[in-house]
C-alpha cells in the first residue's frame, strides 16, 4: 500500500518517527510549474518549539501507467 510504503521510507530516511499532517495532490501536465511556497504557521514559530525546523515536504511522482485499460487514471 503506497501510504504505508511512504511512511516506512520516510522514517528510514530521517531516522525518526514521522507524522503526516496534511496530504494533497496536484496534477500537472506539459510544462506546468508550482510557485515556491511553504506551510509554516504561527504555531510553528513558537519559541522553544521551533517546529518549522522539523517540517519537510515529501514529493513523489507517479507514472501515468496503462492508459489503454477500462479505467485509465484510477490509482488502486
Amino acid at each position: 500500500m503506497p501510504k504505508n510504503d511512504l511512511i516506512l521510507i520516510t522514517k528510514k530516511v530521517v531516522n525518526s518517527d514521522v507524522l503526516f499532517r496534511d496530504s494533497f495532490f496536484t496534477i500537472l501536465s506539459g510544462s506546468s510549474t508550482i510557485a515556491k511556497h511553504n506551510h509554516i504557521r504561527p504555531v510553528d514559530k513558537i519559541s522553544g518549539l521551533n517546529l518549522w525546523k522539523q517540517k519537510y515536504s515529501l514529493v513523489y511522482y507517479l507514472s501515468i501507467g496503462d492508459q489503454d485499460c477500462k479505467n485509465p487514471g484510477i490509482l488502486n
